[in-house]
């Protein structure tokens, strides 16, 4: 059973904690937006997005962060990106699957290279919170 109780702002930090553990293993990270290629040449990047809280499948206070992991590796033009292997895995190793308040679900994602060259992967977050008893 969900709990009812908790704000959307309690959420969102816990949200943003997700976005930390995230930085932890890249040093290009970036929160909210992708940055514009010509401005920021890199091989490899990071965009955090935090959407909105939802009340979704009857569980209060649902919020979901998305994990975009962008890389120029490009394998015979498919979508299966050594680099990108790599960099989810070590995201996954560092981000929870339980705490005290929440239960977390990831699923991923993989896209072909978009305009700009870049093989992208996702991983979504879920959390939603728990009832205490």
């Amino acid at each position: 059973m969900v709990n009812k109780n908790y704000s959307t702002e309690r959420i969102e930090d816990t949200l943003w904690d997700l976005c930390q553990n995230v930085a932890r293993v890249s040093d290009k990270v970036f929160v909210g937006k992708r940055p514009d290629s010509a401005e920021y040449p890199m091989e490899t990047f990071v965009v955090v997005t935090m959407l909105t809280a939802m009340k979704d499948w009857e569980a209060y206070g649902k919020g979901v962060v998305r994990i975009a992991m962008y890389a120029k590796d490009l394998q015979g033009g498919t979508k299966n990106s050594p680099a990108l292997k790599k960099m989810g895995d070590a995201i996954m190793e560092h981000l929870p699957y339980q705490t005290d308040d929440y239960l977390f679900d990831f699923s991923s994602e993989s896209g072909f290279p978009d305009k700009s060259g870049y093989n992208i992967k996702a991983i979504n977050a879920y959390v939603v919170t728990l009832t205490r008893k």
